[in-house]
């Protein structure tokens, strides 16, 4: 869907993605998207200062080869063998996510200015930093974006960062796919509590539901219900906001009454079940929704789990809403 003015959506993700340009070309042939390339001025991509030929790790082809093959030699070091696996396997798995927030960002609005911002690492004041560029005006070095898109997250903080705080500008997160509170705990890479960004007050926090369509060639909405791996629940550390408290039945969410209430995520939901998910095109291959990529394998055509991933919810909000910068 065009949105009634251009307007652009940035994209924070940490690692380069080699082949996003490309597997977006391929997204858009597969389903006669119009193209949106650097050419034409619809896509670009740039490191979390904004400037677009100092792109994060693997910035070359031969940079990624480099610490695949340190990665995998025997004879090394063993402190550089596992940083360099470390980088390979880090950015290998987010560039799936990439093209998952480029494919979806470009689907919903196609008229909109994707900007890609990279943060060096999947640290946080790499990503926080980031973050900032992508919602500075373009006359300050930044990406000049309107809306902001986050598909991370991790342990909430004791204090919000003001890299979220961009009065003007919609910010939405993701609010992972560790459950309610964390209860996926068991999984290595998930922690007990809510998912941070999204449950800063500055952000419209998004979770994640199970979409079931209908009618000829699936095109119609069937039903939806709540995903069980969606992130949310109640903050531990912020206080909720007043259009929050002020819902009818407020009292009945949980996160507490009056003006200590706790900040609720999620404002939004979109479908997140791996098994009801989006089909991707990346070329770092998965053989199936969850799975990591497997070397030696054909990139190739994905579905995938949002995992409470703003695309779908936040940018239809956002192309709708949301005044052009």
């Amino acid at each position: 869907m065009p949105a009634s003015q251009p307007q652009t959506i940035a994209l924070v993700d940490p690692y380069n993605d080699l082949g996003a340009e490309a597997s977006l070309k391929t997204y858009d042939e597969e389903f006669a998207l119009p193209a949106c390339t650097a050419a034409n001025g619809c896509f670009e991509q740039v490191n979390q200062n904004g400037e677009k030929g100092k792109l994060p790790f693997p910035s070359s082809v031969a940079e990624r080869h480099d610490a695949e093959s340190l990665c995998e030699d025997p004879s090394a070091p063993e402190s550089e063998r596992e940083a360099a696996c470390y980088a390979v396997e880090e950015a290998d798995g987010w560039s799936l996510e990439m093209s998952l927030d480029i494919e979806m960002a470009h689907a919903i609005c196609q008229n909109c200015h994707v900007v890609l911002v990279e943060a060096d690492n999947s640290e946080r004041a790499s990503l926080e930093a980031a973050e900032e560029t992508a919602a500075r005006s373009r006359g300050e070095g930044g990406a000049g974006a309107g809306e902001v898109s986050d598909s991370w997250g991790g342990r909430e903080p004791a204090f919000d960062s003001e890299a979220f705080n961009h009065p003007g500008v919609v910010v939405t997160a993701a609010s992972g796919d560790c459950g309610y509170l964390g209860w996926r705990a068991f999984v290595e890479e998930c922690a007990l509590g809510v998912n941070y960004p999204a449950s800063s007050p500055h952000v419209v926090s998004v979770g994640g539901t199970s979409l079931t369509m209908t009618g000829e060639g699936g095109q119609a909405w069937g039903s939806e219900s709540v995903w069980g791996g969606s992130g949310g629940g109640c903050s531990e550390n912020f206080l909720a906001q007043a259009w929050q408290r002020e819902v009818g039945d407020w009292s009945a969410v949980g996160c507490g009454t009056g003006s200590q209430s706790k900040r609720a995520a999620n404002d939004v939901t979109a479908d997140a079940d791996p098994y009801t998910g989006v089909a991707v095109y990346d070329s770092v291959p998965y053989l199936a929704p969850g799975e990591w990529p497997r070397n030696g394998k054909a990139p190739g055509w994905t579905l995938v789990e949002m995992g409470g991933k703003p695309q779908i919810a936040g940018f239809k909000f956002q192309a709708q809403t949301a005044p052009p910068r």
